[in-house]
């Protein structure tokens, strides 16, 4: 029972830096073809953290297309979240998350606005990461 309410404070611990490195990325933003793309591979943040923070992102910079690449416990899983004037101006989560999930052996879409996809080699994230860039 204490090692839950450990697990739980640390898990909450991990949420707040993740959410107060939203102008971090931001900052990092790469201007490509008119959106503002942010791509990182995160370890250790859980899915609803990461969508969170996607959450944050979008409402600062509507242009934005955030692709993360969770680590967590050898798993890996992409996150691809798109902001409203980002969709309005043709980027789709689910095309971009599928296609980035297929470097690594993975599969998965989703939605315009949000999707989700699971990865195979940990080892090509990076490189799966890049292919952001491909499909804008």
């Amino acid at each position: 029972e204490e090692l839950k309410q450990t697990e739980k404070k640390v898990e909450a611990l991990e949420g707040k830096i993740a959410a107060s490195s939203t102008d971090e990325f931001i900052k990092n933003a790469k201007d490509h073809n008119g959106f503002k793309v942010i791509t990182a591979e995160l370890n250790n943040v859980a899915p609803n953290i990461a969508r969170n923070m996607c959450d944050v992102i979008k409402e600062k910079e509507q242009n934005a297309v955030i692709v993360f690449a969770l680590k967590n416990d050898g798993k890996l899983t992409f996150l691809a979240s798109c902001g409203k004037l980002a969709v309005s101006n043709g980027a789709h989560s689910g095309n971009i998350v599928k296609a980035v999930a297929t470097v690594t052996g993975g599969n998965g879409g989703g939605r315009p606005d949000s999707a989700m996809a699971g990865g195979k080699d940990t080892d090509k994230a990076a490189l799966a990461l890049e292919e952001t860039f491909k499909v804008l």
